[in-house]
């Protein structure tokens, strides 16, 4: 596997003092930014086709009317409750 050496980054010192108190025992300060930055990837390759499906789920809400108000929404959220 080719690994490659990203550019220096500057860093407030408070945030690095709190990531280095963040380590797991024998947790490098290496290992734990490419884990965040790894999380992060993830998480920003899902968030985007969620977006479009909902963006898409809109439009079709709008567009057949189907939608129901915030008014009710929450007045049976609400009456659900009132039955626990």
């Amino acid at each position: 596997m080719n690994t490659f050496t990203t550019p220096s980054v500057p860093i407030d010192p408070e945030l690095l003092d709190a990531m280095k108190q963040s380590l797991h025992e024998g947790e490098s300060l290496a290992s734990f930014v490419e884990a965040a930055v790894r999380h992060e990837v993830d998480r920003r390759s899902k968030q985007t086709p969620f977006v479009v499906r909902a963006m898409a789920n809109i439009r079709h809400t709008v567009a057949t009317n189907s939608g129901i108000s915030a008014d009710v929404l929450l007045a049976r959220l609400e009456a659900k409750l009132k039955l626990r």
